[in-house]
């Protein structure tokens, strides 16, 4: 199971730097989500924070090369900036379409199983509440069938992009 984290990096600096070395040695991977979740940014704020980021990310990862593919404007709150700013970047952006607030698995598999190909981008935070979340809900998403009853895969942004 792998899985796209998006850190701000004014935590992520703070954590012990193997513990992200793990996880994308792991083949999970990082997006950009802002230093310090930081939303309504000009393009040339944008421009200069991931850059900031990215070299934080590198410094961490203890990998110069590494980039980011994958971006998430804080509190999904995307404008004409941060669009004109990830185009000519190359950068994707995404958002969630389900958030760990409920305790509803079938809310949760209804919403999966209407996305066009099958799939959602879960949206869970660090703090306490999402954590015992994934540790009610992990064995059930990990179960979770598709119509013709193939399981669903738990996976990052970009595996799921070159399926």
């Amino acid at each position: 199971m792998t899985a796209t984290f998006f850190p701000n990096t004014r935590y992520l600096i703070q954590q012990d730097p193997q513990l992200w070395q793990e996880i994308v040695a792991a083949g999970s991977e990082i997006g950009y989500h802002t230093r310090r979740h930081t939303s309504g940014m000009t393009p040339e704020e944008l421009a200069t924070d991931f850059a900031a980021f990215q070299d934080e990310i590198r410094v961490a990862l203890n990998d110069p090369s590494y980039a980011i593919r994958y971006v998430r404007p804080p509190n999904g709150l995307w404008n004409d900036n941060w669009m004109a700013w990830a185009s000519a970047n190359n950068l994707i952006t995404v958002c969630w379409n389900v958030t760990s607030v409920t305790d509803d698995m079938t809310y949760i598999e209804a919403v999966v199983k209407s996305r066009d190909r099958g799939g959602s981008i879960i949206l869970l935070h660090a703090g306490q509440n999402d954590v015992k979340w994934v540790e009610n809900h992990l064995a059930a998403l990990m179960w979770m069938l598709d119509e013709q009853s193939n399981p669903y895969r738990l996976t990052s942004l970009s595996r799921a992009w070159d399926d």
